[in-house]
C-alpha cells in the first residue's frame, strides 16, 4: 500500500503530462504537422522520464524514510517494505513510457493499440506474472512481476508499432509511428483576420504550388480552397479572432491544407446549404476538396482539407 500511495503521486505527474500532450498531438497529427507532433512528444517524453528518474532515485535511496512517513515502524515490516520498494521502483521508468504511449497512440488514432497497452500493462501481464513468479520467488516474485510487466509491455509496443508501420506502406515509421514529409514542400504561414490577407495568401499558395511542380489548374484550386476557407473564417468570426494559421503540404498524390483558428466552432465538413447563416464559400470549398476533416480541441478549430493532384 505504501508503494501504491507513492505511485499515486507519480501518476499525478505522468497522467498530467500525458493528458496535456494528447489533444495537442491530436491536432498536429490531423494537420500532418509531424514536426509539431515530434516536438510535443519529445518535450512530454523528457518530462515523464525526468519524473521517473527522480522518483526512482528517491525510492532507491530513501525507502525507510518513505515507510516511516506512512507509519510503518515494525522491524519485520520495514525489511520487507524496503526490499519491495527498491524492486518496485525499478518499474517506474517503464510506467512512464507505457503511460505516455497509451495516451499518445490514442491521440494519433491508434485506439486499438492504446487499449492493448492499457489492458496488457494494467491487467494481463502483472496478474499472470505475479501468479507464476510468486510460486518460484515468493513475495518478491510479486514485486518483480510489475517490473517485467512494464518491460513486456514496451516490447509489445515495439512489435506492434513495427507491424503498423509495415502495413502503412511508408506513411508511418519508428517506435512512435511518426509520419514523414518525405522531403515534401511545406509552407506554414499565419495571416491576420482580414479579407485582404485572405486574398493575398491565396495567390501566395498558387505560386508556391506551381514552383513545386503542381499543375496550374490544381494550383488554382489550392488557392481557391484557401481563400474560400479563410473568407469563411473571417465572415463567421468577424472581430472574434486576430490570426489564423495555415499549413500546406504538397505530397505525391495529395495536397494537404490545415487551418487552425480560435474562433467560433464551425465544422465545414458537415455544412449544408440550407443551414441558417450559411456561407457560399463553404459550398465552393466542398466542391474543390476531395476530403474535409474537422476537430475542435483545446479551444481551437482544426480543419484539414485534402485536394487530389
Amino acid at each position: 500500500s505504501v508503494f501504491y500511495n507513492s505511485l499515486y503521486i507519480i501518476y499525478m505527474f505522468l497522467i498530467g503530462t500525458s493528458q496535456s500532450m494528447s489533444p495537442i498531438v491530436s491536432i498536429y497529427f490531423q494537420e500532418k504537422d509531424y514536426y509539431g507532433v515530434w516536438y510535443t512528444l519529445n518535450t512530454s517524453l523528457k518530462i515523464v522520464l525526468v519524473t521517473g528518474v527522480v522518483f526512482t532515485a528517491l525510492l532507491l535511496a530513501f525507502p525507510s524514510t518513505l515507510l516511516h512517513l506512512f507509519g510503518v515502524s515494525d522491524p519485520v515490516d520495514l525489511v520487507v517494505g524496503v526490499n519491495a520498494l527498491r524492486i518496485l521502483s525499478l518499474s517506474i521508468m517503464g510506467t512512464a513510457v507505457t503511460f505516455l504511449m497509451m495516451f499518445y497512440t490514442q491521440a494519433i488514432k491508434q485506439g486499438k493499440l492504446s487499449f492493448l497497452i492499457s489492458i496488457t500493462e494494467g491487467l494481463i501481464l502483472p496478474v499472470s506474472l505475479a501468479y507464476l513468479l510468486s510460486g518460484v520467488m515468493g513475495i518478491d516474485g510479486v514485486w518483480v512481476s510489475f517490473l517485467l510487466a512494464e518491460v513486456g509491455t514496451i516490447i509489445l509496443i515495439y512489435l506492434s508499432t513495427r507491424l503498423i508501420a509495415q502495413r502503412s506502406r511508408g506513411e508511418l515509421s519508428g517506435f512512435f509511428l511518426m509520419g514523414s514529409y518525405h522531403d515534401a514542400p511545406v509552407l506554414d504561414v499565419t495571416i491576420k483576420n482580414s479579407l485582404e490577407d485572405a486574398v493575398g495568401i491565396s495567390q501566395k499558395l498558387i505560386d508556391f504550388a506551381q514552383e513545386n511542380g503542381v499543375d496550374p489548374r490544381t494550383a488554382v484550386l489550392i488557392g481557391m480552397a484557401v481563400e474560400e476557407m479563410a473568407v469563411n473564417i473571417i465572415n463567421y468570426n468577424q472581430d472574434k479572432i486576430e490570426y489564423m494559421d495555415i499549413l500546406t503540404k504538397i505530397g505525391d498524390e495529395h495536397i494537404t491544407i490545415a487551418f487552425k483558428d480560435s474562433g467560433t466552432e464551425f465544422d465545414p465538413s458537415i455544412y449544408k446549404p440550407e443551414d441558417e447563416g450559411s456561407f457560399e464559400s463553404i459550398e465552393v470549398l466542398q466542391k474543390i476538396a476531395q476530403e474535409i476533416s474537422y476537430a475542435r480541441l483545446i479551444g481551437l478549430n482544426s480543419t484539414v482539407i485534402s485536394i487530389k493532384r
